[in-house]
């Protein structure tokens, strides 16, 4: 998995998602 951005977390899609 990525570093997420702002708080958000990266998975192995492209997509972004902020972590509940």
């Amino acid at each position: 998995t990525r570093q997420a951005r702002q708080g958000s977390d990266t998975y192995e899609v492209e997509i972004s998602f902020p972590a509940i």
